[in-house]
């Protein structure tokens, strides 16, 4: 059973300080292996029965860690609505996430956010409406936490709530 907790949170400065601009030490992900665990299909199910499923790949592309995509579905409407994803490394080694709703181009690209965290990928782009932010965290090989943050009334804040994933198939 997978709960999800709708609403908006204020961001703690304590838990998850906003740092933005150049990086002061190199990635703690500094390779594709590090993602490697991300490859494989996730599933949120939601309390209406709709879902959220992201799919990731690893990518053969130089410079491309892992493709892939996002989709809502609806019950019985069948695809609400579609993201194609991927992460980049970046030249100075950082990761960038670019995100593609629908399909389209060009791309709007998140750059990593350093954090100490392993298990942690935050994406940031304070110049983007919305979202300003895409976090993910790995908290067991088959859970898969993901929140996306943007402005209102001038604060950052979590929109739609935590999203819960878990692992439909792929590795482990």
């Amino acid at each position: 059973m997978t709960i999800v907790i709708a609403g908006c949170a204020p961001r703690s400065a304590v838990d998850d300080p906003l740092v933005i601009g150049e990086h002061v030490q190199a990635s703690p992900h500094t390779d594709a292996i590090s993602l490697a665990w991300l490859e494989g299909s996730w599933r949120l199910v939601k309390p209406d029965g709709n879902f959220i499923e992201e799919t990731w790949r690893s990518s053969p592309a130089p410079g491309v860690a892992m493709v892939g995509v996002n989709w809502t579905c609806c019950n019985e409407d069948g695809i609400g609505a579609f993201e194609v994803l991927a992460i980049h490394r970046a030249d100075d080694g950082s990761l960038e996430f670019h995100a593609r709703p629908g399909g389209r181009t060009p791309a709007t690209v998140f750059r990593e956010r350093k954090t100490e965290h392993q298990s942690r990928w935050i994406f940031e782009n304070p110049n983007h409406d919305f979202p300003t932010e895409i976090h993910y965290r790995r908290t067991s090989d088959d859970r898969l936490e993901a929140t996306i943050w943007g402005p209102v009334d001038g604060r950052q804040m979590i929109m739609g709530g935590l999203w819960l994933f878990e692992r439909t198939t792929g590795a482990s």
